[in-house]
């Protein structure tokens, strides 16, 4: 692709006149498509280092929660009707950051999409009479690789992320259930019972957002 433009700033030639008597020069057109392609890189980059955060972050709470369990599990504390509503809290304060990490990974995974979307058309448009079964166009898209793994949507690493995020929320709203139940059987008061019983209501919403927010997950798409 050429790398001159043509100096339209002084409005002394019409694009198309431009066009017209030099063939290689982009249009102004096609220069905004250049700075649209830089923009998709640019985002996509910034949007894959979010995700990278974001479960970077959440799976360093959950192996510290873990850790904590452990050792409240270990503790006995669990006999305690106060130690188990406390602790059903905490499980409903991780349950809901769950959550919320998954819909941010969710929405990182959209932007994703759309950007490599973006980049393509604009590479279909500037390749539009050039054979890409030669190098390095044949190159340029590792979706074009021929690795089988690439190629399955379950291994993507949007799918994957979304995937153990929804299986922890899974995890900890079932743990969530398992102390509820463990109130009833200490025989704990009515008043404990209703406040274990209106935490796991709550809780049960985390698992709730996360299977309405992935009403796209896995359909077609760029697997990112």
């Amino acid at each position: 692709m050429a790398s001159r433009t043509p100096d339209v700033s002084s409005g002394a030639l019409p694009v198309r006149r431009l066009r017209a008597n030099a063939p290689d020069l982009l249009t102004m057109s096609e220069i905004l498509l250049s700075h649209e392609f830089e923009q998709a890189w640019q985002h996509y980059r910034q949007n894959e280092t979010l995700r990278s955060q974001y479960l970077g972050y959440f799976f360093a709470l959950v192996l510290g929660s873990a850790a904590f369990g452990a050792q409240t599990v270990r503790s006995r504390g669990l006999s305690s009707p106060v130690s188990l509503i406390l602790f059903e809290a905490f499980l409903l304060t991780l349950a809901l950051l769950s959550c919320f990490v998954y819909m941010g990974v969710r929405r990182a995974g959209i932007a994703l999409a759309h950007y490599e979307t973006t980049w393509n058309a604009i590479r279909d448009y500037f390749y539009s009479g050039i054979d890409r079964r030669v190098e390095p166009y044949c190159s340029l898209n590792i979706r074009d690789s021929g690795h089988k793994i690439l190629s399955y949507r379950w291994t993507g690493m949007q799918s994957l992320s979304e995937c153990v995020v929804a299986l922890l929320s899974l995890f900890i709203t079932t743990f969530q259930l398992g102390l509820s139940v463990r109130l009833f059987l200490i025989n704990a008061a009515w008043w404990e019972q209703a406040i274990g019983t209106g935490i796991l209501v709550v809780t049960l919403t985390a698992p709730l957002l996360v299977i309405a927010s992935a009403g796209t997950s896995f359909r077609g798409g760029p697997n990112n």
